[in-house]
């Protein structure tokens, strides 16, 4: 029982590292996008 609880709170502890990891990754791509965009924006306003 002891083994089992301590697979599951390593099974957690990854679950919750690896969803940080995600939430991460998408805000860093959405921000890139954003930026992005506006530079887009600013070489088509300059064309």
């Amino acid at each position: 029982m002891y083994l089992f609880e301590e697979q599951m709170n390593i099974h957690y502890f990854f679950i919750n590292h690896t969803r940080g990891v995600v939430m991460d990754l998408i805000l860093f791509t959405f921000k890139e996008i954003t930026k992005g965009n506006k530079n887009l924006a600013r070489t088509g306003f300059q064309i």
